[in-house]
């Protein structure tokens, strides 16, 4: 308690007298944080809540606000070299302690890291986020169970930056790394709670940094096909794919958005529409979740076994219904991008529903048309 408000008054006062009035601040820290594990615990403490809830504080004005922020991003290499190398030597150091008492203290000072982390994100470039290492160090405490809620914190705010000023080599080569680490064993090794943030990180990364996985597109030209398609590319949509599949609700209504993006985007010339051409297997499972969505109650308990944020059942079924409207948005956006495959889809699993029925001794059609074909009729229509 007493460290916390100590904290909260030193950022108080450094928020009103930097850089004018202090502008020895982060040397100060900076030689402060050399003298125990303890002291850089404090003055990471400090940087966090000096970054924490700089736009929202209603008691500051836009001109003093703006005023930190230019101070702030003349600072910021500097910043976040100190606190990179805080958090790599103290994670290093966590792995490797066989004193429970060194670990701990390891934990605390690698925790203080991501929270300064965490609270200057919104704030700087993502080209200075990049070249500082701490999408690096993201990835590597991901492997670490203990610490992999504090590291997705940090890429959940990374990922919804609007600004388009990620570098592509290192972007693309961290977003694939993180598909990678999905692919090999995350998912299997996490719950539910792990899966709906990294569907959301997933999510943004595709509608916000598009622009880093993928070359421009050129005006007039195709949409790209699936065997052009950066590995990148080919494994986050595979990936959400998957997570449109997702049993329960919250994942899948993330993943609408990511899709509404994928299959109705502006293009270059003013028309609208798919960007790629989706890679084999992508279409199926996306209309097999517009199918299982719409036709089946899911369940209360998603993948995992921990259940969803309800407050009631009545808010359960509103997002049920919310899920089966954009669900059925994303098969008719669907169909427009890849007629022919849906029709394909669509004829095989009617195909399907009426042989089961003849199979139970049906004459014909059935007199009334399964869910399935009630789904799939007015998509043909279309």
């Amino acid at each position: 308690f007493l460290k916390h408000k100590a904290v909260q008054v030193v950022a108080l006062i450094a928020k009103r007298e930097w850089p004018h009035q202090w502008p020895s601040l982060f040397n100060e820290l900076t030689s402060l944080s050399q003298h125990s594990d303890a002291h850089c615990e404090i003055v990471l403490l400090v940087l966090g809540e000096m970054g924490e809830g700089l736009f929202s504080d209603d008691k500051m004005s836009d001109g003093r606000r703006n005023e930190l922020l230019v101070a702030l991003h003349a600072e910021f290499p500097a910043l976040f070299t100190f606190t990179y190398k805080v958090l790599e030597d103290n994670f290093v150091r966590y792995q490797q302690a066989p004193d429970s008492t060194v670990r701990q203290r390891s934990y605390r000072l690698v925790s203080a890291a991501l929270k300064a982390f965490e609270a200057y994100a919104p704030l700087a470039s993502l080209a200075v986020l990049c070249q500082c290492g701490v999408l690096n160090a993201v990835h590597a405490l991901l492997g670490a169970e203990e610490l992999r809620e504090n590291a997705l914190d940090v890429l959940l705010v990374i990922s919804a930056k609007k600004a388009k000023d990620a570098p592509p080599d290192v972007f693309g080569s961290f977003t694939l790394s993180l598909l990678n680490m999905c692919e090999a064993g995350l998912l299997k090794e996490t719950d539910y709670s792990v899966h709906k943030r990294l569907c959301q990180i997933l999510k943004d990364i595709g509608c916000n940094h598009w622009y880093a996985l993928m070359p421009p597109a050129v005006s007039g030209a195709p949409p790209v096909a699936a065997a052009q398609l950066p590995e990148v590319v080919i494994k986050l949509l595979r990936l959400m794919a998957a997570f449109a599949n997702y049993e329960g609700l919250v994942v899948p209504n993330i993943t609408t958005e990511f899709w509404r993006a994928m299959l109705d985007s502006p293009l270059p010339g003013g028309a609208r529409g798919a960007v790629v051409v989706l890679p084999e297997g992508v279409r199926e499972q996306l209309l097999g979740a517009v199918l299982d969505k719409v036709t089946n109650k899911p369940k209360t308990e998603p993948d995992g076994g921990d259940a969803e944020d309800f407050e009631d059942f009545d808010d359960y079924l509103r997002l049920w219904g919310q899920v089966k409207a954009k669900v059925l948005e994303m098969s008719r956006k669907l169909a427009c991008a890849e007629t022919v495959g849906c029709l394909h889809f669509v004829g095989s699993h009617w195909h399907q529903l009426l042989s089961e029925a003849h199979e139970r001794g049906a004459e014909g059609a059935p007199k009334r048309s399964p869910a399935e074909i009630d789904v799939w009729d007015h998509r043909v229509e279309g």
